[in-house]
């Protein structure tokens, strides 16, 4: 093997990616971009439950998006700052302010800690129609309706939350149910917490 025929080899081709994050960041398609800048996690209740339904994943659904996170965060500690998101927002011809940056964040972060982990960045940029299937909302629900009754209430709530290590005060939970129970009836029913995730036209063909 001739040394053009080595440097060429893809081998060293990975290593040239590996050392150079541009490279990667220029791989990430619009697509994510677009749900970076336009997640609205719209409640403490959703974020959680996305987070929990995101770890539900196959390697092979999240293979992009797992070499986007990696792309973004460029030193490498799990986490994406404030810095690195504007990184690639300006890469990708994104004009954003600090505030808007900051938006983007306190959507996304689930954890309350300025940054976006790997699962707050999956629940942010899956493709939710092709992800969300009913089993998988079902197997999350069940997770919620600790007492298994059929409906979520504000006591379960409280328990879900504490085993997924986050403290929730009464108005909190309150909120939680009052933002989604569309019934009024105080729970929230798998009907309900579907709908959390799809509009009635999604809603009708899953």
């Amino acid at each position: 093997m001739t040394g053009h025929e080595a440097q060429s080899h893809p081998w060293f081709k990975l290593c040239e990616e590996e050392d150079h994050p541009e490279i990667e960041l220029k791989k990430i398609s619009s697509e994510v971009i677009e749900r970076l800048k336009n997640f609205k996690g719209e409640s403490t209740f959703k974020k959680a439950a996305m987070n929990l339904l995101v770890k539900t994943a196959t390697e092979e659904e999240v293979h992009d998006l797992k070499a986007a996170f990696q792309a973004i965060d460029t030193d490498g500690t799990g986490m994406i700052g404030a810095q690195e998101l504007r990184q690639i927002l300006v890469s990708k011809k994104q004009n954003v302010s600090d505030s808007e940056i900051s938006s983007i964040i306190d959507q996304m972060d689930y954890h309350d800690n300025k940054q976006i982990n790997y699962s707050e960045f999956l629940a942010a940029t899956i493709n939710v129609q092709s992800f969300l299937t009913e089993s998988r909302l079902k197997a999350v629900f069940n997770q919620f309706d600790t007492d298994s009754s059929g409906n979520i209430t504000e006591e379960n709530i409280v328990l879900a939350m504490q085993k997924l290590g986050r403290e929730t005060s009464q108005s909190e939970v309150l909120e939680m149910i009052t933002k989604h129970d569309v019934t009024g009836d105080g729970a929230l029913n798998f009907a309900e917490f579907k709908a959390i995730f799809f509009d009635n036209k999604e809603l009708e063909s899953h």
